[in-house]
């Protein structure tokens, strides 16, 4: 048996990661990750379905089937990709407004112009 202070993973720096990544990874990555899973397990199925049930018809018939079916699933995996896009976006501004908390700062709120007020400029 070696010394520990003979292996030199020991004397390595560890790298920690930030927070926000941990959370973009648990909060985004995986579930998009899991989503792409669950959309080509469903597509696999339908198209086993299909292909079952079209064995008889002509091919053509069996072709367009299929061709609708992957056309669902890639339209569904747009959605998914959409939908990660939008929850970067959405841990990116809860994270800018953590450190502005930390900063002191205080964002202004969006302010719609008085109705009034443009119609007297004219």
């Amino acid at each position: 048996m070696s010394d520990s202070n003979e292996v030199e993973w020991f004397n390595e720096p560890v790298e920690i990661a930030h927070e926000f990544e941990f959370d973009l990874n648990c909060l985004v990555v995986m579930n998009h990750h899991f989503s792409l899973d669950g959309i080509t397990r469903a597509e696999d199925e339908e198209m086993v379905n299909w292909q079952e049930a079209l064995a008889q018809q002509g091919s053509e018939v069996a072709s367009s089937v299929l061709h609708r079916e992957r056309g669902v699933s890639d339209a569904l995996r747009r959605a998914a990709n959409q939908l990660a896009l939008v929850g970067i976006v959405t841990r990116l501004q809860h994270w800018v407004g953590r450190l502005a908390e930390k900063q002191g700062l205080k964002p202004e709120k969006n302010r719609r112009p008085d109705a009034s007020s443009t119609q007297s400029s004219e």
